[in-house]
């Protein structure tokens, strides 16, 4: 069970290491997290995961000196073998997103790219609509929609922006 407090936007912000609002460009085909990248002999020694390359807008705290970063989830599918992970924020091509960015990672972290994951699973991804609205999937209600310019706000009242 996770804990409530990753719905707030103040932690997301406070514990962030980077914000950014961009579009999903692509989404990479999922590996295994061998260091071959192939299935391990026991299937509970590995993961698989899923690399999704977003084109960055802007950033709203700790600019980056790229517009383009990896946000790695886990699961995905590789040859016949599947893995999800319930909590897992999940992205589609075309998407335009605000995304609060870790660059823990205590799953993948020494397998290239340089890569981000998202801060508190899919608590730290918001979808953006046409009209402004940040939406979260698979919330209560009170945090599910957030208008865009009202975490934007929130952001730089909080400091965020920063270098």
């Amino acid at each position: 069970m996770w804990d409530p407090k990753v719905l707030e936007l103040s932690y997301l912000t406070e514990n962030a290491d980077s914000i950014a609002v961009g579009r999903v460009r692509e989404i990479l085909p999922s590996r295994w997290n061998t260091p071959d990248g192939k299935r391990p002999e026991k299937i509970e020694d590995g993961y698989i995961y899923t690399d999704i390359v977003i084109e960055v807008y802007r950033y709203l705290k700790n600019p980056q000196d790229t517009q383009e970063i990896v946000v790695r989830t886990l699961g995905g599918t590789v040859g016949e073998d599947s893995m999800e992970f319930k909590d897992e924020a999940k992205f589609e091509v075309g998407e335009k997103v605000l995304v609060f960015l870790t660059k823990e990672d205590p799953f993948t972290a020494n397998i290239p790219p340089e890569h981000y994951r998202i801060l508190s699973w899919k608590h730290g991804k918001f979808r953006i609509t046409e009209d402004g609205l940040a939406i979260r999937e698979n919330v209560p209600p009170a945090y599910r929609i957030i208008p865009l310019q009202d975490i934007e706000k929130a952001i730089r009242k909080s400091g965020g922006n920063r270098q």
